[in-house]
């Protein structure tokens, strides 16, 4: 299901259609598929990583769906950028064109030993939002790597488009994070174009750069 879709395009995701499937046949389907959250198995770990699917129904129509991925903490994943090869940023921005808006967030004085970072994708008029995050690479400036063989954690938020509130608002992010999270171009100097025109090339082994001081 991750390698096809089940045949459909985002916001469909695995046949799931926002604002079209009815809620009761998804909740039978999945039921059947044992839940909504799946671990795939590694030999020596508890799992190699997680997804987990959440869905917002209304009037017996799924209305949103919020798909969330993850490497078991301080791991490596065997199969996560395998398996999720369909959503790599490069695959993205070649499927659904330049985003509307790009967004980066980055933690560059944290408690522990990493910098984390997200950097968010938007297609506005599609109804998908992206959140790619791993760690950055710290010196000045930062550089950030999301290729998926770097991401530890992915998520997307996907609604019909044109409908329903924000892509933001649909997130329902922390402030903390929303406080934190600056425009493209303001936390890196590039622009969405050059970042499509960057990005989309599968072998272009490119990292964002983005200097401290730009950064509360």
């Amino acid at each position: 299901m991750l390698e096809t879709n089940d045949g459909c395009e985002l916001p469909c995701w695995w046949g799931i259609v926002p604002g079209r499937s009815e809620w009761q046949a998804v909740l039978n389907r999945f039921i059947a598929y044992g839940g909504f959250a799946f671990e795939i198995p590694h030999p020596t770990r508890s799992y190699d990583y997680m997804l987990d699917l959440s869905l917002d129904h209304q009037n017996g129509v799924v209305q949103s769906i919020h798909v969330m991925s993850f490497i078991t903490p301080g791991g490596k994943s065997d199969h996560f950028s395998q398996d999720w090869h369909r959503y790599s940023l490069d695959q993205v921005l070649t499927r659904y064109g330049q985003p509307s808006q790009v967004m980066l967030k980055l933690s560059p004085n944290p408690p522990g030993p990493y910098y984390p970072y997200s950097l968010f994708v938007f297609y506005d008029h599609l109804g998908i939002l992206i959140r790619y995050s791993g760690s950055a690479i710290p010196g000045e400036p930062f550089r950030i790597c999301p290729k998926l063989e770097e991401v530890e954690h992915l998520n997307l938020w996907l609604q019909p488009p044109g409908e329903g509130p924000s892509l933001l608002e649909l997130a329902n992010l922390d402030r903390a994070v929303l406080a934190q999270m600056l425009p493209l171009e303001q936390a890196t100097g590039m622009d969405i174009q050059t970042f499509y025109e960057t990005f989309r090339e599968a072998e272009a082994a490119v990292c964002l750069e983005s200097p401290a001081e730009v950064w509360p």
